[in-house]
């Protein structure tokens, strides 16, 4: 036998108040978390969406569009309808299924759906920032 002291608290055991304030903390904290990539997901939804129109009124206006391929002129859209479904994955939620007796299940789980969520925004906003610079060396001209 062991005599290891256990404090996880069982079925119908009351919880301690130690116990009770490090859960809430770490409560606190993964909801934070979460609120955060979903807030900078629902932002950048909009911020690569709305990218496209003000492209292509850019377009409108610049003077080297016509020596440019219509192929290369649609490449930032292409980024940014590609960073735009890359957020849109982020903020969607994700099931994921885990034993609720055991804490590290649960703590595995939700690192796992934060790791796809953080990775997903970090995808999502390199093709947004490669399709502004595309657009901008588009509407200077230095590409064709």
């Amino acid at each position: 036998m062991s005599d290891a002291i256990d404090e996880t608290p069982r079925i119908g055991e009351i919880v301690s108040k130690k116990a009770e304030v490090l859960l809430s903390t770490a409560q606190k904290i993964v909801e934070g978390s979460q609120a955060v990539h979903s807030d900078f997901a629902k932002l950048m939804i909009k911020y690569s969406i709305g990218a496209i129109p003000v492209y292509l009124a850019l377009l409108q206006f610049s003077k080297f569009t016509q020596a440019s391929s219509p192929e290369m002129l649609m490449m930032p859209i292409y980024l940014f309808l590609f960073s735009n479904i890359m957020f849109i994955f982020s903020y969607s939620p994700k099931t994921i299924e885990f034993e609720f007796e055991l804490m590290e299940a649960i703590e595995t789980a939700i690192k796992k759906a934060e790791k796809r969520r953080k990775r997903l925004n970090f995808v999502g906003l390199v093709f947004y920032l490669m399709g502004i610079v595309l657009a901008s060396l588009l509407m200077v001209g230095i590409l064709k």
